[in-house]
């Protein structure tokens, strides 16, 4: 199992000179205002899938044991097999993200896996050691079984020996207020039959994120957020959640003198005009890391100074250093983070970039660590 983590940050890099610091004490603060959201004694299934939010299945599990969450959720058997290993006396339930004939291999390796068809059930009819929870669809024919399907299934599984049934969940994404109470309705009307089945120890997980946010305290037993333990929501949803992406940050590779004013088409860009005597830093985060190459570039920190951000490449960002003083190859950027009195937070990046600050999160986290995961998977 993985230690908890002993410092505030944990940090992560790549071969090209970039590092991300992942702030654990905003997350365990994250979890103690999602709990907050929970009804008492809830258990809280910390989701890990997308590889761990983009931070790594290994790294975020280890956030969550040391927050003192109960459980986690996947989305690939890859992931379970990562999450088990890390965290072997805990739950691990697999989303709904793979052919039902794969389920196999995850029910025999003790991950406990989704229920969303027919087909998935029969899947595992053979398997009496796997452990499943149903999906549930709630009325917005996304994934999960609906009434008709379910009651069939409920009933096959009440007719063995020893059921294996676990409990359901849904998932509301988040354009789903409008709908939602409705979806309420449509999820106790499973869960009620659930328990009329296999007793009150079942567990039912309807809030996902959102769901915390619009009505706080239903009366489950277990919830599954995802984003917003991240601090990855708008302030504006969910003010009170840290992002837990602290900061990543850079280096100038090269450096570019501008003799005499010049006007260029630089990267993906469009013409830049620069000035006599300016300069222009290069450093290695570009259009293959998920940044965008359109006209919203956003800004970076040099020297405790914003810089603006003027092209990109495929593997690069060019930094308008004019007005800097013999900027250096080696100086850090500071994409998002704080660089003497100055900050850059991820909602004020991905407001300048004219994206969410989920979006940006993704992109700059599953950039770094693409390559250590790639490592992983080798071992």
């Amino acid at each position: 199992m993985i230690a908890a983590p002993k410092a505030q940050y944990d940090t992560c890099s790549d071969s090209r000179g970039n590092v991300m610091e992942i702030d654990g004490r905003a997350f365990a603060q994250n979890v103690a205002s999602a709990r907050a959201m929970m009804a008492p004694g809830a258990l809280m299934y910390q989701v890990v899938k997308a590889n761990g939010y983009g931070f790594g299945v290994e790294r975020v599990v280890r956030l969550g044991l040391a927050a003192g969450v109960e459980a986690f959720c996947v989305g690939t058997i890859e992931e379970a097999m990562r999450a088990k290993s890390a965290a072997p006396d805990r739950p691990v339930l697999l989303f709904t993200a793979c052919p039902p004939s794969l389920l196999k291999r995850a029910a025999r390796a003790g991950v406990v896996v989704t229920v969303n068809s027919l087909e998935a059930y029969e899947a595992l009819e053979t398997i009496a050691s796997a452990s499943f929870m149903f999906e549930f669809d709630c009325g917005f024919g996304r994934f999960g079984l609906p009434t008709d399907r379910f009651d069939v299934v409920l009933a096959r599984e009440k007719s063995r020996t020893k059921p294996r049934c676990l409990g359901g969940y849904t998932h509301f994404g988040s354009r789903a207020s409008l709908e939602f109470d409705q979806g309420l309705q449509y999820f106790d009307t499973f869960g009620t039959k659930l328990k009329a089945a296999f007793g009150e120890s079942q567990i039912l997980m309807a809030a996902a994120s959102h769901g915390l946010i619009w009505r706080p305290g239903l009366p489950y037993n277990a919830a599954h957020p995802g984003s917003l333990l991240y601090g990855m929501l708008p302030l504006a949803i969910a003010p009170e959640f840290q992002p837990v992406l602290h900061s990543v940050k850079s280096q100038i590779i090269q450096i570019n003198w501008i003799a005499e004013a010049r006007t260029l088409s630089v990267g993906y860009s469009s013409q830049i005009s620069l000035p006599a005597g300016g300069a222009t830093g290069v450093f290695p985060l570009g259009w293959n890391d998920g940044l965008s190459t359109g006209a919203a570039l956003g800004r970076v920190l040099v020297r405790g100074r914003p810089a603006p951000t003027i092209a990109r490449t495929l593997f690069h960002s060019i930094v308008d250093l004019s007005g800097f003083d013999e900027p250096l190859v080696g100086e850090e950027v500071v994409i998002i983070g704080s660089q003497n009195s100055e900050a850059i937070g991820l909602h004020e990046a991905a407001e300048a970039m004219a994206i969410s600050p989920t979006e940006l999160h993704f992109r700059l986290a599953g950039s770094i660590t693409r390559e250590s995961h790639a490592d992983l998977t080798r071992i």
